[in-house]
């Protein structure tokens, strides 16, 4: 079964225009609704008017010109898979787009049909899995910054009372103590790195004065 795809070119020679038209075509995998812009501004309000499953772009036309035409494209559509062309004397051009987010590159006059669909297919899988990286990094942020806020909490709870607490897991080592215990120690001469965190509260007993230990 054909997948339908949106596909936005923004290109300004007619020539390269209706070969990428031609190739995209009759294809076997992808059924193919084409936009066409011829500049830059207007490639960016059919991205922002219309659902675009992939944009093919020329970096160079009349309104802007190289790695900036990719760059301000991208910022406004940083979920649509971008493929960027190029002339074989830029390669480094496409390959810098590329390092900057872009998915894939093609020299122009290079349209072969299956190559340009397989581009195609592959350029938007990638980005699904972009995308849905940058969606669980930012939800492992988010986890991170709530376990973060609970345990300054949980610390600011336990600092503010009077009692000496130290926090131990299941083998006695300390996991966390509250202000009063650490002024306890501080005022009885005990030294403060042996008895707070991953420290074994048993063994400061077996080896600490008993009036030295909280």
């Amino acid at each position: 079964m054909k997948q339908n795809i949106s596909i936005l070119i923004l290109e300004d020679n007619p020539d390269d225009v209706f070969l990428l038209k031609e190739a995209l075509a009759g294809r076997d995998e992808i059924e193919s609704k084409v936009f066409h812009a011829v500049k830059l501004s207007e490639a960016l309000d059919l991205s922002q008017n219309n659902h675009i499953d992939v944009a093919i772009l020329d970096l160079n036309l009349p309104d802007s010109f190289g790695i900036d035409t990719f760059l301000s494209f991208y910022e406004k559509n940083q979920q649509v898979p971008i493929i960027v062309m190029t002339g074989n004397n830029d390669r480094q051009l496409a390959l810098n787009a590329v390092y900057k987010g872009a998915q894939d590159y093609l020299y122009k006059g290079e349209f072969s049909p299956a190559f340009i669909e397989r581009t195609i297919l592959y350029a938007i899988e990638r980005n699904k899995l972009k995308v849905n990286l940058a969606e669980k990094t930012q939800q492992l942020k988010q986890a991170n910054q709530q376990l973060k806020d609970s345990a300054q909490f949980i610390q600011s709870t336990l600092d503010g009372l009077a009692a000496n607490i130290a926090v131990l897991n299941h083998q006695g080592t300390i996991i966390q103590v509250n202000k009063p215990w650490r002024d306890f120690a501080k005022d009885n001469g005990a030294d403060l790195e042996r008895v707070s965190d991953n420290i074994n509260y048993f063994d400061i007993c077996e080896s600490a004065d008993p009036v030295a230990v909280p």
